[in-house]
């Protein structure tokens, strides 16, 4: 590290390079130079002590113990420096902890920058700081992807808005009276408000494939289109949202966790549509233990009740 060195002592360097192999000055005027500048270095380190400013302090005795290497005073007073800054970056950095801890996160970064500014060896407080940051920009890509999406939906509410399903619903509701009562074609529907968006995402994880931000980002908007489809009847687009998560979720548990709970509750939902349906009308209650093997295809109890009927 390079420290500024005093006027004084820069006059005797000046001084012996202008000499030169010259008679060099007598012993007296370095010892007064090097005492004028320990003077200047202690009294400038005394000060920015009383200020708070303890690197520039240290910084200021450290040139000190140069001028004066056999001075105890003054590595004493370097050694009790160096303590204090310990100390005090020790306590910012707890008290980031703790302000992140409470959800305050930008008093928390505020405390572990000066940590870092006091010892920026504290590798503890980097690492913090990292964590903090990486989590913000996760909040804001998400914040700036809710607005995104609110945005589209407003400008295409009227357009491209998904025929209602044509029977029953997952929920059991009746829609569409009067209409032929045929099951919906297991077939996308137009594109949804949050396709450019998931379009968008999509290009810039091609650029960054580490960034699980933009990652888990994705994961939730596809999870958001697969309930949407599947609550609006649109089964094969719910598929679809539910397998793109799961090539997203690799490496991701909590996540592989979620898609799979989704995929075991719209199995259910559906097989327990087409039990309802089996005696009345068994072609669409077939259709449903179908759609119920798509979801979930180890689901025995829809395998049997199809097996059944194609014994009949």
């Amino acid at each position: 590290m390079r420290y500024p060195v005093p006027v004084p002592f820069r006059l005797a360097l000046l001084c012996v390079l202008l000499h030169g192999c010259a008679t060099p000055p007598p012993p007296s005027t370095y010892e007064a130079l090097r005492q004028s500048a320990l003077r200047q270095a202690t009294e400038a380190a005394q000060r920015h002590a009383a200020q708070g400013m303890l690197r520039d302090a240290l910084r200021q005795w450290e040139i000190a113990a140069a001028l004066a290497p056999g001075d105890g005073a003054v590595a004493e007073n370097v050694r009790r420096l160096q303590a204090r800054i310990a100390v005090t970056a020790r306590a910012h950095r707890e008290k980031g902890e703790a302000l992140a801890a409470d959800g305050r996160w930008r008093l928390a970064r505020t405390e572990f920058l000066r940590a870092l500014s006091l010892d920026p060896g504290d590798t503890l407080s980097r690492k913090r700081l990292r964590s903090l940051e990486q989590r913000q920009a996760e909040r804001q890509l998400a914040a700036k992807v809710e607005r995104s999406r609110i945005r589209l939906a407003r400008s295409h509410a009227n357009k491209n808005a998904p025929a209602e399903p044509e029977y029953p619903d997952p929920n059991g509701h009746a829609q569409s009276e009067g209409k032929t009562g045929a099951p919906p074609p297991i077939t996308a529907d137009a594109a949804s408000p949050t396709d450019r968006v998931i379009d968008r995402l999509r290009d810039l994880l091609q650029r960054q494939p580490e960034n699980f931000a933009v990652r888990r980002t994705l994961i939730g908007l596809y999870l958001q289109e697969a309930d949407k489809g599947f609550n609006d009847g649109r089964y094969k687009a719910a598929l679809e949202a539910l397998t793109n998560a799961v090539e997203l979720a690799e490496g991701l548990a909590d996540q592989q966790g979620e898609i799979e709970a989704r995929r075991v509750a719209y199995a259910e939902r559906l097989y327990s549509l087409g039990v309802r349906l089996a005696r009345a009308q068994p072609e669409q209650a077939q259709r449903y233990w179908r759609l119920t093997l798509g979801f979930k295809p180890d689901h025995r109890k829809a395998e049997l009740r199809l097996q059944r009927d194609a014994q009949l």
